[in-house]
């Protein structure tokens, strides 16, 4: 667990972006710059905005692939979902977690407070100057958004939005439905094993029975857990951690047969990821990119 005089080193940060350059900066920055998870720092960054030090706001950014650019930033969510948004790429724009990103702002008046009273006092060892407003995450991320958190974003995001996001360290199996099985009762009905095909003589229901069953995967599953291998060899970083919760949140989304979604998610990965061989190989049999 982590303790509260650590949580405070997120002030620490803020106060030093107060001194800094920086107009604005992401959850990301705090989370680098304490060595905190980001999940805790967001958290502790709505904090803040609640006692009127920071102002959050929303950068609303392009799912299309290779563009990104912020469409608009907002600090009324609520104002822009079911708002039809077009960048000046062409693409048609759907407000959805995927391409939400929280911003953080100083409130002026705290600014200026921090300002005067740090006037006098020796500026900020080098090493810890913010130079950098940190990477982009959205509210997709499986690693932004604690049950606590969720409960402070309910304040400032409409419940269209905060009924998608998911919280970090949900548990989310590939069974579909309710499992009932007891001593007397086997209930397997309305469940949906993540559209794996089942063959030969399968015993759901019978007692001290040892099975051996093989689960037929297709090109898209191989294909998904190569591009997963691949990412887990780049060197230990956010944008790692981003690219892995983003890569689970497209395989679910083709699972579902929302391959818009997945494209939309796709786009959102750095050039690094997606030019990987398994990201071609993705891209290719999804139909992002042309076969080759």
């Amino acid at each position: 667990m982590v303790a509260e005089w650590e949580l405070e080193e997120v002030d620490v940060f803020v106060n030093r972006v107060a001194n800094s350059q920086v107009k604005h900066f992401y959850p990301t920055a705090a989370a680098k710059y304490t060595g905190l998870p980001l999940h805790l720092v967001f958290e502790r960054l709505l904090k803040l905005v609640d006692s009127k030090k920071l102002v959050l706001k929303w950068e609303i950014r392009c799912p299309s692939y290779g563009c990104g650019r912020t469409v608009d930033t907002t600090d009324k969510l609520a104002d822009k979902v079911g708002e039809e948004l077009q960048c000046v790429c062409g693409e048609d724009i759907e407000v959805i977690t995927d391409i939400i990103f929280p911003v953080f702002e100083l409130n002026p008046e705290y600014k200026e407070h921090i300002k005067k009273k740090g006037s006098s006092r020796t500026l900020v060892l080098r090493e810890k100057r913010i130079t950098s407003p940190g990477t982009p995450v959205s509210l997709s991320s499986k690693e932004l958004v604690s049950q606590d958190s969720k409960a402070l974003l309910e304040k400032h995001a409409p419940p269209q939005i905060i009924n998608h996001i998911t919280v970090h360290g949900d548990f989310r199996g590939n069974i579909q439905g309710e499992i009932e099985m007891t001593d007397n009762r086997r209930n397997m009905s309305g469940n949906n094993f993540g559209g794996a095909n089942f063959s030969g003589n399968v015993n759901f229901q019978g007692d001290d029975v040892r099975q051996t069953q093989t689960v037929h995967k297709s090109p898209i599953d191989d294909a998904f857990l190569a591009f997963i291998e691949e990412i887990k060899k780049m060197p230990d970083s956010q944008e790692k951690k981003d690219a892995l919760s983003d890569v689970e949140a497209m395989q679910e989304a083709v699972k579902n047969g929302n391959l818009d979604r997945a494209k939309r998610i796709y786009g959102l990965l750095s050039n690094a990821v997606r030019d990987t061989a398994a990201g071609m190989t993705i891209a290719k049999l999804l139909g992002f990119i042309a076969g080759a």
